[in-house]
């Protein structure tokens, strides 16, 4: 291989390197923006929360605290983990596979933004949304699993953040599921939510 060659190869690896750390950087803003205008209008708005709504934020600080108190992974790449969405809340308890979709537990950027304006809007007044319910349930899992990740990875007070936002979106998504839909989809979340406890305590 000859020096120059090598060179632009370490160039653009160091490029690829600085790109990566800018991508998280603004992820972390979008998500920090995000978790205070969330945070801003749950506040605001406690009137409107309803009767059946669960605190999903206990358990999983719970479990938070608990991978806190063990310590940090010594691997710094924590494996991703795969989990599924049911694409509708009253297929929750079909048999595995049918009417969901699997993703990773990347947090989607676009969802965030979306998500952002979303609570701004609704902070000034704004109505309801019909088609921010697909964009509520997969922040929920998506923030779950992140301030898990986060946990693993020893910074807690992001994997608080990612716990709130988890929460807020599970408290807004009372306004656009019928009672036995959220309670539904809210124990798809505890389910999986137990799970990883147990693997916790058994690690």
């Amino acid at each position: 291989m000859s020096k120059e060659w090598g060179s632009s190869m370490k160039d653009g690896s160091i490029y690829r390197t600085l790109i990566e750390a800018i991508e998280k950087l603004y992820l972390r803003i979008v998500v920090k923006a995000l978790h205070r205008r969330m945070g801003a209008y749950h506040k605001e708005v406690p009137q409107q929360f309803k009767p059946y709504q669960k605190d999903i934020k206990t358990p999983l600080l719970v479990c938070i605290d608990d991978i806190i108190e063990n310590g940090p992974d010594d691997d710094e790449c924590v494996p991703i983990i795969h989990y599924a969405i049911p694409t509708n809340a009253s297929m929750s308890h079909q048999r595995p596979g049918a009417g969901y979709i699997h993703v990773q537990h990347a947090i989607d950027k676009k969802n965030v933004g979306e998500l952002s304006r979303y609570f701004k809007a609704r902070w000034n007044g704004s109505d309801i949304h019909p088609g921010i319910k697909e964009k509520l349930e997969r922040s929920a899992w998506e923030h779950l699993h992140a301030s898990i990740r986060h946990a693993r990875q020893g910074e807690n007070e992001t994997a608080r953040i990612h716990a709130d936002i988890a929460h807020y979106a599970c408290n807004e998504l009372a306004h656009y599921l019928s009672e036995k839909d959220y309670q539904c989809f809210t124990s798809e979340l505890e389910k999986h939510l137990g799970t990883l406890q147990s693997e916790e305590q058994g690690a």
